[in-house]
């Protein structure tokens, strides 16, 4: 059965006919009236249309609660149901507590849940488990995928078949003070041995009373956080988590030079306890005005120019991520919509992601919320004229890595690994080597125990 485009009904269903307040002759009055009923009766039918089979359903969405996704739905959800008769439920998660809590869920097979949003890095290994249905088994004809990015599409397919359709999209931008960088004659950095050298060059005393107080950068710290972060220059500097023989490879040169010089930039030129930030402290930093530069996620760039958070609003830079030796290598993902395998409403819950991921929601969740984390090509066209950064969150998406982390169902273990290994250099607990040997011995036996019989393409291809 052929679907519709819900974006367009929901336009056509709120548009309405007035009938005309000014007197007129009669034989007037009489064909403006029937010319009137026939567009209501055609504005009825337009809504009628989306009252199918799934009208009167119940369907469940299943979040981690970030604001940047939630709020906008829960503002703008009335009109959906308007429209289509489908009645949604919300359940927000704490992200802390959601990457637990979903996989239970799923392993129960329950039917409560219709739609769940995920990030990519988890979605090799839900599509392995058999927890989502193919979305495109549920999408129109005639539904505008080319209006995603082609790299977040190809993060969601597996099999030949897309699995669900992109939000919140992320990759890393460097955020630096232009303002002091005029002052100190810095130039943007290009590479990462420039980028080591301003922050050494920003690390200073201001007020002359013989203590630092303004800090060149902060990255994260936090064992659950920090290899986000490290990851970037990890792949900027031509390391990875696995070879191409899919043998663990965090003992490598490349990777040992990637933490010695993560570990300096946080501790010689991140403020006192720096060493075990987490992402809000980053952003903390420079947002309060003691951090000069930062290499971190686009999501939060919108925080750096509202006044009600930032004492540096237009005083900030963007840029792509300065170079390592393999070139600039940052984060590219997202997180999508995706139909439970067990949802017994399976197309009510396509109808609604189809809504829930189209370009005048995401326009209305910029306008409004100034939310970054875009994924439609049009919308991402319509900021880049409206917010400072978002040049630069484009440029970064270009060049932007997939394999930011190894789409596996192991990655989530790889990541804790290296957070672990990273966090302990940083804290002087263990010595760099030390720990990526410890790292490179529990990401062996993952993958030894996952029982690989072919290795994935990408990754016999380099990009482990």
């Amino acid at each position: 059965m052929k679907k519709r485009n819900i974006a367009t009904v929901i336009l056509c269903a709120a548009v309405l006919t007035a009938c005309s307040q000014t007197e007129k002759a009669p034989e007037q009055r009489e064909t403006e009236t029937t010319a009137t009923n026939k567009k209501e009766s055609s504005a009825e039918n337009s809504e009628e249309e989306m009252k199918t089979s799934v009208s009167g359903q119940t369907i469940t969405v299943y979040y981690a609660d970030n604001p940047d996704v939630v709020d906008p739905i829960k503002d703008k959800v009335g009109e959906f149901e308007k429209a289509t008769g489908i009645k949604v439920n919300i359940e927000t998660v704490p992200e802390s507590e959601s990457r637990t809590k979903a996989p239970l869920i799923h392993a129960s097979k329950s039917t409560e849940y219709d739609v769940f949003v995920e990030a990519t890095n988890g979605f090799a290994g839900s599509v392995k488990a058999g927890w989502y249905d193919p979305v495109d088994n549920y999408l129109p004809e005639d539904f505008d995928l080319d209006d995603f990015p082609n790299a977040m599409l190809e993060l969601m397919t597996a099999d030949g078949h897309l699995y669900g359709l992109p939000i919140r999209s992320e990759t890393n931008i460097m955020m630096y003070r232009k303002d002091v960088f005029e002052e100190l004659g810095i130039e943007v950095p290009q590479t990462l041995d420039e980028y080591r050298a301003a922050a050494e060059k920003m690390t200073r005393d201001t007020n002359g009373d013989g203590k630092i107080d303004f800090y060149g950068t902060a990255h994260r710290g936090d064992p659950g956080q920090s290899a986000y972060s490290f990851t970037y220059f990890l792949k900027s500097m031509g390391g990875h988590f696995l070879n191409s023989e899919m043998k663990a490879d965090m003992t490598s040169q490349e990777a040992k030079q990637a933490l010695e010089l993560y570990c300096e930039l946080n501790q010689r030129f991140a403020p006192p306890g720096g060493i075990v930030y987490t992402w809000d402290q980053v952003f903390g930093g420079i947002q309060n005005g003691t951090v000069g530069m930062i290499i971190d996620s686009s999501i939060q760039a919108g925080i750096l120019e509202d006044p009600n958070k930032s004492t540096t609003v237009g005083k900030i830079g963007y840029a792509v991520p300065p170079k390592g030796a393999a070139g600039s290598k940052p984060d590219l993902k997202c997180y999508g919509y995706y139909i439970s395998a067990y949802s017994l409403k399976k197309e009510a819950a396509s109808q609604f992601i189809q809504w829930a991921t189209g370009a005048e929601l995401q326009k209305y969740a910029f306008d409004k919320y100034g939310v970054a984390a875009l994924t439609r090509n049009s919308v991402l066209d319509y900021a880049s004229n409206k917010a400072p950064y978002f040049q630069a969150i484009k440029e970064a998406m270009k060049v932007g890595d997939i394999y930011y982390l190894p789409l596996i169902p192991e990655c989530d273990g790889i990541y804790g690994a290296t957070g672990e290994a990273v966090s302990a250099a940083l804290a002087g607990t263990k010595g760099i080597e030390e720990a990526l040997e410890e790292a490179n011995i529990k990401i062996q036996k993952m993958i030894d125990d996952a029982g690989y019989t072919e290795i994935p393409e990408f990754i016999r291809d380099g990009k482990g």
